[in-house]
């Protein structure tokens, strides 16, 4: 389909236009527009416009108006000067303003393949432009890599010389370009561990300049000065000159990376108050742990904790204080607990901890020294905006406790949610009795 666009003053030549260009097998929408403020309105409209044809002669609008509209606009749009008149001046002038062609109305034969043709070089020079576009992007990308790329750029010949080291080179392995140019890689950055598949990769790219796949984009270790290994993202390619292939590896240095990864899965399965496992890990560490009871039949006992009367703790002194207390309780858990024990924060003041292959008679021992060890020593200590507001707290502050329900794996159709409800009810139990007590499942046992 094609839009052209008529600025012409007669309707009727509308309709003579139409019809004529029709019959000659053109699919298209016209619009027509007779005056200056129409033809702007039509141009800025989302209408994509391939064709535009002028009439010469209009009593109120010109067509030398109409052609510096267009190239006001900047866009390339083919336009091609209708006129009555047989005029090589008229036809000179209206060339030298931007018509790509100029049509008597004795002539319109013409008119058709004068279309197509401006139509279809309109295409080869919206092609060549958007080449010459896309040419210029990458001078000037290149030219942007070569003046401040911030990867180091190496260039290796096919005796593992090392024939270019740019500056991000020097900043990245600390070696100024005239210590390593000349020098073998394998001795300069190489780590020992990986210098067998490098010299597999190379010798296939120095002898057909090709690469396996897996090694154009791959991350490894490198070594920098003083043989300190670090990680790199690695891009390598090849060249040819003087018949020869050279590799070209694109080196960064992702050490910040893989912190900022290792903190995100820190922060993706850990509590950042307390630095235990978060409620989502610990609930899969559990899951884990019952599919080995589940194959291994190995005891598994679970501890469902609170911290007695925290409310109490953060009214009376305040949420800084309350935030201490469950730090204080996760840090003695951690320390208390064994090696494999896994420690969580279930949420607010609550925690869960996972004893594999523990029988309940000595998770029942651990869960007693967690216990006294809280309620003998700890110690909640007052938050300095409370010091600084009021003297009435000044006075001894007491101890916290705890309040701990024990349940036990025992049976192959228990789920996870069953088990971790049985050791909430005789958490709520020991509450229920008293506080700082421990109860075993929903039997009722309890231990003081």
């Amino acid at each position: 389909m094609i839009n052209l666009l008529l600025i012409d003053d007669s309707e009727d030549e509308l309709f003579l236009l139409e019809d004529e260009l029709v019959q000659g097998g053109l699919s298209l929408e016209i619009q027509r527009v007779d005056n200056e403020q129409d033809m702007k309105s039509a141009l800025a409209s989302a209408i994509k416009w391939d064709i535009a044809l002028v009439d010469y002669v209009m009593p109120d609008f010109t067509a030398e108006r109409a052609l510096e509209i267009l190239k006001e606009t900047k866009k390339d749009i083919p336009v091609i000067v209708v006129s009555g008149q047989a005029s090589e001046e008229i036809a000179v002038l209206v060339m030298r303003l931007g018509a790509r062609d100029y049509i008597s109305k004795y002539s319109r034969f013409r008119l058709i393949p004068s279309i197509q043709r401006e139509m279809e070089s309109c295409k080869r020079r919206k092609k060549q432009h958007k080449f010459k576009k896309q040419l210029r992007q990458t001078e000037q990308k290149l030219a942007a890599v070569a003046e401040v790329a911030h990867d180091a750029i190496i260039i290796v010949k096919d005796n593992y010389i090392i024939e270019f080291w740019n500056h991000s080179a020097e900043r990245i392995f600390a070696y100024k370009k005239q210590e390593v140019l000349g020098k073998n890689i394998l001795d300069i950055i190489v780590p020992a561990h990986f210098t067998h598949i490098f010299r597999m990769v190379s010798e296939k790219l120095f002898s057909t300049g090709k690469i396996t796949s897996r090694y154009k984009a791959f991350e490894t270790k490198a070594l920098k000065k003083g043989k300190i290994e670090f990680p790199v993202e690695v891009s390598l390619s090849s060249v040819k000159i003087n018949n020869k292939w050279l590799a070209i590896g694109i080196l960064r240095d992702i050490s910040e990376r893989h912190e900022l990864e290792k903190k995100l899965r820190q922060l993706a399965t850990h509590d950042t108050l307390t630095g235990l496992f978060n409620r989502r890990e610990i609930i899969l560490r559990l899951k884990q742990e019952m599919i080995r009871f589940n194959r291994y039949h190995s005891p598994i006992t679970i501890f469902f904790i609170d911290i007695d009367h925290f409310k109490n703790i953060n009214d009376k002194y305040g949420h800084q204080t309350g935030d201490e207390t469950l730090i204080d309780c996760a840090h003695r858990m951690r320390s208390l607990m064994r090696k494999n024990d896994i420690v969580g924060r279930y949420g607010g003041e609550e925690f869960l901890i996972i004893l594999p292959e523990t029988p309940i008679n000595k998770s029942l021992e651990l869960a007693e020294r967690l216990r006294k060890n809280i309620a003998e020593s700890s110690t909640i200590k007052e938050s300095s905006t409370t010091k600084e507001s009021s003297t009435k707290h000044k006075k001894d502050i007491p101890d916290y406790t705890i309040s701990i329900g024990i349940a036990e794996l025992n049976d192959d159709q228990m789920t996870l949610d069953s088990l971790i409800n049985h050791a909430d009810k005789a958490m709520y139990q020991a509450k229920q009795t008293g506080r700082n007590k421990i109860c075993i499942d929903s039997m009722g046992k309890k231990h003081d």
